[in-house]
């Protein structure tokens, strides 16, 4: 799925990537970026480094060095929570089988779970912030309680909305 910020600047849903034909636009994108140097471990509080395994851990909040428009609200900075979301305003580091969206806590979530990097089976949790675009990438993450056996791998591009790493217009996409 994918937030995309029309002319007026007001971020609306639109249709679910596995539902779109394929355009343009779902062409254009060149969603999976690979990991690199340019990538960094979250630093997830409570967690040592350097891997910062854990289980429902956040980072401090993290700088945005651009404006990102989440349904007409303007952020700058971001919180990189281990459960497969980002959020505004305040870290959500604990998982619960709450309704999505939640009402409690403003969040972009490409995966709604219980990620768990403890075990050594599983990846890490990195990003990469450009001057336009904040890339995080769970990279072949576990599950809770303590799991590796299944592993879950999926990204998190949010952007200033003029980024060409997505489609033109597309402010956020998984």
């Amino acid at each position: 799925t994918v937030l995309q910020a029309p002319a007026n600047n007001i971020a609306e849903l639109a249709i679910p990537y596995h539902d779109l034909p394929q355009t343009r636009a779902n062409a254009a994108c060149n969603c999976i970026v690979p990991l690199d140097s340019t990538f960094t471990v979250v630093p997830f509080i409570g967690s040592a480094a350097p891997d910062y395994r854990n289980d429902d851990a956040s980072s401090a909040p993290i700088a945005l060095p651009f404006n990102f428009c989440l349904y007409g609200s303007s952020y700058d900075s971001v919180y990189i929570n281990n459960n497969g979301n980002v959020s505004f305003v305040n870290s959500y580091f604990s998982f619960t089988s709450d309704s999505f969206p939640s009402s409690n806590y403003i969040m972009v979530a490409p995966f709604w779970g219980d990620v768990d990097t403890r075990d050594s089976a599983s990846g890490l949790v990195y990003y990469k912030i450009t001057p336009t675009s904040l890339i995080v990438r769970w990279d072949n993450v576990g599950y809770f309680p303590l799991a590796g056996d299944k592993l879950n791998d999926f990204q998190l591009i949010i952007t200033n909305g003029l980024d060409p790493i997505l489609p033109a217009g597309t402010n956020v996409g998984y």
